[in-house]
Order: structure tokens, then sequence, then C-alpha cells
């Protein structure tokens, strides 16, 4: 049966996504859990119409499912992306036939920035000893790094000393399929991160090290670095709320203001397609 060929495969898919097409890994155990609840639905199905199914078959009812459920139109692109990704890894496997199903049009939400002026408040108008933290240095690195780079907020967990130039001002990111990239920095970062390092910072051992740890002397987590922006929101007037995908946001419209080309935007931020700089332009 075409179910039990799907099941037999779906662990070597994600396999595949993680080694070939070096895919994030929170794509990687979203495609997984979506695998698991279309293999799911596929049960049911045939368990409710006494009848055996085919991969064709079923996948237009799942995607029939997935409308009347009303879920948004972002999950419901990432489930069917899901399937077709995975109808194309078993047509190459030469086990089943292709059949594609239509991706919905996700209509991406306006980003939502922070102005220049109030940037540069909060790195520049606070001072290091009003800062509810025991480590104000690491913190505005954070800051610092995250809005002169407009790098992910996973990106910046991983972050590795080797990673990094101070003499070129310069990081080296891996981010979606582990594609790399240079970022670029200016010198009020260097002198932040230069400070963190000889007055916070355990001395590291070696430059595989991540730059920011804890308290622990572990590195931070995505949630950690969310809540030192969380920090940092405090000081914004008008209960204004600060995350890292706002800084990326707000890195990305400042420059394009500035008259940066959407093609250099679109590979500073690590874009894989042109359509998801072009939000900032619409």
């Amino acid at each position: 049966m075409e179910r039990e060929i799907v099941q037999t495969h779906t662990d070597a898919f994600i396999l595949f996504l993680k080694t070939e097409k070096q895919v994030a890994d929170n794509t990687c155990r979203s495609y997984a859990s979506d695998l698991r609840g279309f293999v799911e639905f596929w049960n049911q199905y045939e368990l409710q119409k006494s009848k055996v199914v085919s991969f064709k078959e079923i996948t237009r009812h799942f995607r029939a499912f997935l409308s009347a459920q009303k879920q948004t139109a972002s999950t419901t692109a990432r489930k069917v992306s899901c399937l077709n990704s995975f109808n194309r890894f078993l047509v190459k496997k030469g086990v089943m036939q292709e059949h594609m199903l239509q991706r919905p049009v996700v209509n991406l939400k306006n980003p939502q920035v922070i102005s220049s002026h109030e940037l540069s408040f909060l790195l520049d108008g606070i001072p290091h000893k009003t800062l509810p933290t025991a480590t104000p240095f690491r913190d505005k690195s954070i800051l610092e790094l995250l809005y002169a780079t407009g790098m992910r907020c996973s990106e910046l967990s991983t972050l590795k000393l080797a990673d990094i130039s101070l003499e070129t001002r310069s990081i080296t990111l891996r981010g979606k399929r582990r594609k790399p990239r240079t970022v670029f920095f200016g010198e009020k970062a260097t002198e932040q991160i230069k400070t963190y390092c000889s007055l916070e910072r355990p001395k590291a051992k070696t430059d595989q090290e991540v730059l920011f740890l804890n308290h622990r002397g572990q590195p931070l987590t995505p949630r950690s670095i969310q809540r030192v922006c969380t920090m940092f929101s405090a000081f914004l007037q008008n209960k204004k709320i600060l995350t890292p995908q706002i800084l990326r946001h707000s890195f990305a419209m400042h420059l394009l203001e500035q008259g940066t080309s959407l093609e250099t935007v679109q590979e500073l931020l690590g874009h894989i397609t042109r359509i998801s700089t072009e939000r900032y332009i619409r």
C-alpha cells in the first residue's frame, strides 16, 4: 500500500532535509510533525471509508481538510510545501508518481519596525548602570549586533567566536539551508563586544565557543535573547514592544530608506527568495 511506503520513507526524508538540503532544524521539526498529521489523517480516512486510497487521492482530501479547518494561509502553505517536497523525494526514489498540490498565496504582514531615533536612544542614551541586568555590556552587544547586522535570533544564539572578525568588523553566518553569508557591524558594536569579553565573559578556551553566554557559562538560548530585547522595551515610550524580529525588520527598512538596493538587503538578510525582501517596499 502507498500509505506504508510513505510511513517507511518519512524518517529518510527528514534526514535528507537535514543532511543534503541543510534545512533549518525548526523547519525539519515542523515537517516531521506535518507528515505525522498527514499519515494519521490518511489512516483515519481509510478506517472511516473502509477502503484503501492512493497517495494522489488522499492528498486531495487532505488539502480540502486543511481548508475546512480554516487554518492560516501560512500554516496551510507550509503543510502543502511539506507534502510537495516529500512527493518529489519519493519520485526520485522511484516509489511514487508526481502529484503536486497548489500552494495557497500567503500575504505577508507589513513588518513592524522602530525608528532610528528610538534605536539611537536605546544604544547610546541609556547608561549601562541603569540597565536592570548583571551583564549590561553583553546585553548592549546583543542589541547592537541584532540591529547592525539584521541577523536572526537563532543565528545570534549560535554565533561562535571564530565566526567574528573584529579587525574587519564582519561576521560569517550560516542561516537557512546553511548557506554562508557575511554581515558587517560598526565601531560601537566592536567596542561593546571587546568590553563584554574582557569584563563579563569567562575567558574562552577555544574560538569554537559561542560568544554570548548566560550566568552559568552556557550559550544563551533564543528565548533568553528575546528577554534581553524585552528588557530594553521598558525604555521605549507608548509601551512599544522590541523583539529580535523587529530589530531585523528595522535593519532592512532603514537600509532601503537610505537607498540600499533590494538585492543587497536580500543578501544581507539571507533571504532565499526575492519576494521575502519585497515585503519591505510594499
